[in-house]
């Protein structure tokens, strides 16, 4: 905090302009942001979301040395606090890279990637989320259509057959599930998914 500067931004300022050098990370403090970008498919500029208090962005020009890939514009009268590139680099990107290479660590024991470049494997963390789940919660349903691929970092989970609640198997670190749904669209799911415990 003590190297963030706090700002103040009218309704309808442009907080970051699409093809900019990104110099700056943004933490919004009040206030509520639209994002718009550019469609090659439709040509045409398009709201993409809208950003609200707590949320930060602009990391991506940092980390990767890229020119902005949206328009940011004030909805409403904003505050963000934020934090010049240089001390973007020096603190929150050491601790990024730090987790990056925590997380390349773990795609590099999963068996199903084991055939991917090490580029390649950098490219997918950056589509990875992460989700945490409770003892018993529901994470796949059996019949819903399929959305997620999921690979398990900490826990285990059930995978259950809904006809008579039949355990077909369980899995735990390293393993995944999902796939398939995704192969093929508007595939459904063929069985549920179930924490076993608290799950990452």
């Amino acid at each position: 905090i003590a190297a963030m500067q706090k700002k103040t931004f009218k309704k309808e300022d442009i907080l970051i302009q699409f093809g900019d050098d990104g110099k700056e990370y943004f933490v919004l403090e009040s206030g509520v942001l639209e994002c718009k970008v550019y469609s090659e498919e439709t040509k045409e500029v398009v709201v993409t979301k809208t950003i609200t208090e707590g949320s930060a962005f602009g990391e991506l020009a940092l980390l990767y040395q890229t020119p902005r890939s949206a328009t940011i514009i004030a909805l409403t009268d904003c505050t963000a606090w934020v934090l010049d590139q240089m001390t973007f680099k020096t603190v929150i990107m050491s601790s990024a890279i730090k987790e990056r290479n925590i997380r390349l660590q773990f795609v590099d024991n999963i068996k199903v990637f084991e055939k991917m470049s090490r580029y390649e494997k950098i490219k997918l963390l950056d589509g990875l989320e992460v989700q945490y789940f409770e003892e018993n919660d529901v994470i796949v349903k059996e019949g819903d259509v399929g959305e997620y691929f999921y690979i398990i970092e900490v826990g285990s989970v059930e995978c259950i057959k809904e006809e008579g609640q039949e355990l077909i198997r369980s899995l735990s670190y390293g393993d995944y599930f999902g796939e398939l749904a995704l192969i093929e669209q508007e595939q459904k799911r063929t069985l549920t998914v179930k924490a076993k415990s608290d799950c990452k």
